[in-house]
């Protein structure tokens, strides 16, 4: 079977077709991402690829960063978030830490589920019904809710879906549905987060479709989820969270697909980022306790992924001697000055000069997008933006329109916004210079380090190998840094600063006469994404590993949307209660306690609900073909008068479905 994989990243967007029967990669496509339209892009890599092939396509997987983005950028929908049981007093004192900038969009009712050991309090309802007739609800694009103890059902959440879903015709997502983890107000922060980032995932849906529809491609469409597992076009859209870090877990997956390792890092170097996650036992590690992102705490239960700024658009600075990249991305000069050649001619001209005002007197700023008559903005910003609609400005060439000794803070927001983008050197332009990349303008990128040189007193003609080897270190020390965080829980939450600075010093003075270090790593690298093949061995050999650079390195986030399958995991605890009318091994079904005098039949009980339900669930995710399951047992043991007591356990039930 023939499938279509697409992945929308920051910087491009990839397309590639694959046979799942041969396991081949059939065509392969790359082009920028249009993110004032995104169709435009997702159309451009499709025609890339091989046309006759594009008609056997019979399913469709996506990987996108734009949830993510949107999530680190704190923009998304108009929702509400409705708590059911929640404590007010605790709500209130620690909000902050689970993400939410302030608690005017949450409300919260009363009520405590039956089936608890403690007498249960029925929802008010009549304060629900007042929220709705004060239009509380009013102007929301989502709304979502969570109530206390799910394992113990979820029928508050699915009444007050009902009442809402009634008097509003927006989506209404029951926390339930997402995680099944006790601590409410985590839940809350990542329920609240899903139906903020519906309507950016349906933006992109409706963009990929409307392509799809344009070429007259009619078939079943999956999105890749936080863990590389895959899940439907309508299951996404109620699910939008589970898409964070999608881009990234199909850029390890097609890494890990494309080779035959068990234990591996898989690094994916991007225009923008970096990107790696670990392959332990031949499966992605994945995060122990749920994603966290901006200061958002959820429960999505994703592959861990470590993301830091260094791509091939990494702008590209110095201080002294040294060359440095910064963490954010730049246009590079050899590609703005493709798209406007009136530009090169004027950093032609610039590279004659004998002297400079500004300290990167190449850079420059290009508009983006108009100013939305809504949008508010002031005079110089609305004058800016009518300047560069004539064509881009070099750095010198934009502080004369008006308040130059303000521009850096009046420039800022248009950036933040991305209205205005700001162009220099990159990795990219040094790429072009030395011959391993040659897409733009060449030319325009060797003037600006000329410029460059003289500005800063470096040789020009080593600038480009001091950039490569600023590079290499970057990447070389974040990887050491992730090794030390993983390698056990001391580091776990980040190693000090006083460590990063060593693993830098160490780095650069590796020869000392005083002493010698080493950092070796046994897991090889993997190396994925369009740079990977310029950098990777010298990363490798400062780790004492070995690189692999896959066949398709350059697309292998569109084909890893392709290597994922359906998987469902469902989990329930059993505990022993003698303080019982029934005393036994307990546990909840829907809602509803049952309980046991045996542990394994508990268990058997417990399994065979939990493979109903995981089976259900993977077919309403999108499973097509066969479905098999693993069931994993654990178990509990106390102390009790001086012995050992089997308390319970914990069932687990994971179902594997494929697509095709």
């Amino acid at each position: 079977m023939v499938g279509l994989g697409i992945d929308t990243g920051g910087t491009c967007t990839d397309a590639v077709i694959y046979d799942s029967v041969k396991g081949e990669v059939l065509s392969t496509g790359k082009t920028l991402t249009t993110r004032h339209c995104l169709e435009e892009g997702i159309e451009a890599a499709i025609r890339i690829l091989d046309q006759k092939q594009l008609k056997e396509v019979a399913f469709v997987s996506l990987s996108t960063t734009l949830a993510t983005n949107a999530c680190v950028e704190n923009r998304g929908g108009r929702v509400k978030l409705l708590f059911i049981g929640a404590n007010r007093k605790v709500l209130n004192q620690v909000y902050k830490e689970y993400g939410f900038e302030s608690l005017d969009d949450v409300l919260v009712i009363d009520g405590y589920p039956e089936g608890g050991y403690v007498d249960p309090v029925p929802p008010d309802w009549d304060a629900l019904e007042q929220m709705i007739e004060e239009g509380v609800f009013e102007g929301a694009e989502a709304i979502g809710i969570v109530q206390m103890y799910p394992q113990r059902g979820n029928a508050f959440e699915e009444e007050a879906k009902k009442r809402l879903s009634g008097r509003y015709s927006v989506p209404v997502v029951c926390g339930s549905a997402l995680f099944s983890d006790l601590n409410i107000i985590r839940r809350g922060a990542g329920t609240f987060l899903n139906v903020r980032l519906i309507p950016v995932i349906q933006a992109f849906l409706d963009s990929v479709k409307k392509v799809l529809s344009n070429l007259g491609i009619s078939v079943p469409v999956y999105i890749v989820r936080s863990d590389g597992t895959l899940m439907n076009e309508a299951f996404a859209l109620e699910h939008p969270v589970e898409t964070l870090l999608c881009g990234p877990a199909a850029s390890a997956l097609g890494g890990a697909w494309m080779c035959e390792e068990k234990d591996a890092l898989i690094v994916d170097i991007g225009g923008t980022t970096s990107d790696i996650a670990i392959l332990r036992d031949d499966a992605a590690v994945t995060v122990d306790d749920g994603i966290k992102i901006n200061g958002w705490k959820t429960f999505v239960k994703g592959m861990f992924i470590d993301t830091f700024g260094l791509g091939g658009d990494s702008a590209v600075h110095y201080e002294g001697k040294q060359v440095f990249l910064e963490d954010y991305r730049v246009i590079p000069v050899s590609m703005i000055t493709a798209q406007y050649p009136e530009l090169a001619e004027r950093i032609g001209e610039l590279a004659g000069r004998k002297y400079y005002f500004e300290k990167n007197p190449y850079e420059g700023f290009v508009l983006q997008r108009e100013i939305t008559p809504e949008e508010p903005a002031t005079e110089w910003e609305r004058s800016f933006c009518k300047a560069l609609k004539e064509g881009p400005l070099l750095i010198e060439e934009a502080r004369n329109v008006g308040d130059k000794f303000r521009f850096d803070q009046n420039v800022a927001p248009l950036e933040a916004a991305e209205i205005v983008k700001r162009f220099g050197l990159t990795p990219t332009d040094m790429m072009h210079i030395r011959g391993d990349f040659n897409g733009y303008h060449t030319q325009s990128a060797a003037d600006a380090v000329k410029i460059m040189g003289k500005v800063s007193g470096l040789d020009s003609e080593k600038i480009p190998d001091l950039v490569y080897d600023a590079f290499v270190k970057k990447l070389t020390v974040n990887i050491q840094r992730i090794l030390i965080e993983r390698g056990g829980p001391v580091y776990r939450e980040g190693i000090p600063d006083e460590i990063r600075k060593l693993l830098s010093h160490l780095y650069d003075n590796e020869t000392e006469d005083l002493f010698h270090t080493d950092f070796c790593s046994h897991m090889p690298i993997i190396g994925v994404g369009g740079p990977s093949h310029i950098f990777m061995d010298r990363v490798a050999e400062k780790l004492h590993t070995r690189a692999i650079l896959p066949k398709h390195a350059m697309v292998a986030n569109a084909i890893g949307t392709l290597a994922g399958r359906v998987v469902v995991k469902q989990q329930l605890e059993i505990v022993y209660r003698s303080a019982m009318e029934n005393p036994g091994y307990c546990f909840f079904l829907d809602g509803v306690r049952d309980s046991r005098d045996e542990f394994d039949d508990a268990v058997s009980i417990v399994e065979k609900h939990l493979l109903v339900k995981a089976e259900q669930i993977a077919k309403e995710r999108g499973a097509r073909g066969e479905i098999t399951h693993k069931v994993n047992v654990e178990k509990k043991e106390d102390m009790f008068y001086s012995s050992l007591f089997l308390s319970g356990g914990t069932v687990t039930v994971t179902v594997y479905g494929s697509i095709i």
